[in-house]
């Protein structure tokens, strides 16, 4: 019976450590800026830059850790804003640039039409990634770039260009067409989306 005892004592000590095993962790969102113009030609390059610290910060010890699983990547959509239909407003259009890998890698992401993944480059010092594509028009539209998890910084996002192309069933939201699927965002409660014009 002592023995018995002693095993469940022993077995709820050890489950108590496993469960403290499991640090929470916050991890950041990349800092990213885009070329701040709203109106570009073909023969522009729009930059899109992004940053992130090399660490993730541990809440249970209160310090900062190395990120531990490189290459940190960000995803977002290159869309062509349409006239409006019941479900979308815009679809995807990264058939419609060409692409400069300055710093990092990109790749096309779960739909081709749209979705680009973006790896980034641990620089010298190794407490930031970073990276910078160039996008090289190759069609006067009217586009946005949709991203889905960064921060975009600039503070002028060019919404106006947005107010041409207004949904149909839903005024108040963009409403992306990825591959046959449909996602959307309000307009006033998101800050992820930067519009434009090649003219």
């Amino acid at each position: 019976m002592k023995t018995a005892f002693k095993l469940l004592v022993l077995s709820f000590f050890l489950m108590a450590f496993q469960c403290d095993d499991e640090d929470e962790l916050i991890y950041n969102n990349f800092k990213i800026s885009v070329t701040p113009q709203a109106t570009f030609s073909l023969q522009d390059t729009i930059w899109i830059e992004g940053k992130i610290s090399s660490k993730i910060y541990n809440a249970d010890t209160n310090d900062s850790i190395p990120y531990i699983n490189p290459p940190i990547q960000e995803v977002f959509y290159v869309m062509k804003l349409i006239d409006s239909n019941l479900n979308a407003n815009s679809e995807g259009a990264l058939e419609q640039f060409g692409i400069i890998n300055n710093l990092g890698e990109s790749f096309p992401w779960r739909c081709d039409k749209s979705d680009l993944r973006i790896e980034s480059v641990l620089n010298s010092q190794g407490d930031s990634y970073s990276f910078k594509i160039g996008f090289v028009p190759l069609q006067k539209a009217d586009y946005v770039f949709s991203f889905t998890e960064g921060k975009l910084t600039n503070p002028e996002r060019n919404e106006n260009i947005a107010q041409d192309y207004l949904l149909s069933s839903r005024p108040d939201a963009i409403g992306f067409e990825r591959c046959g699927e449909y996602s959307y965002r309000i307009l006033n409660e998101t800050d992820r989306e930067f519009y434009f014009s090649v003219r």
